[in-house]
């Protein structure tokens, strides 16, 4: 990709986290497994940024796309890494990996993440008719 077509399929992916952050979309697949029975949810902020609900959509059916039940453990990690590097872009790098291991049940080193994320924003442009 030229550095034009590579700060659009960023800025796409940012709208994404952003929709997903402030959508129903990201609650389903995290809250309730976040929130602990005895806790009330946090309530919600909406993001102020303008957000491109149509590209967002997109984006998330190509990230729903990639892997499956036969898909490799670097794709597992890769799929919910670039999921949450960019949907809690707020976290830190420790506390986005203890979510994934809470979560998900896999253990990820932040070593990992420099080929995770890539590797992530990678099977997302694969499964998109146009990245940019």
């Amino acid at each position: 990709m030229s550095p034009q077509e590579e700060e659009r399929f960023e800025e796409r992916l940012r709208n994404w986290g952003r929709w997903a952050k402030d959508s129903h979309w990201y609650y389903s697949f995290s809250a309730p497994l976040s929130v602990h029975p005895d806790q009330e949810e946090a309530p919600r902020q909406r993001i102020s940024e303008e957000i491109d609900v149509i590209d967002a959509l997109e984006i998330s059916k190509a990230w729903t796309a990639i892997g499956g039940d036969f898909s490799t453990l670097r794709i597992q990690k890769a799929k919910f890494v670039v999921a949450l590097h960019y949907v809690e872009r707020h976290k830190s790098e420790e506390e986005q990996l203890a979510f994934i291991r809470r979560i998900w049940g896999l253990n990820i080193r932040i070593s990992e993440l420099k080929d995770l994320i890539p590797f992530g924003r990678y099977l997302i442009s694969k499964h998109l008719d146009s990245p940019f």
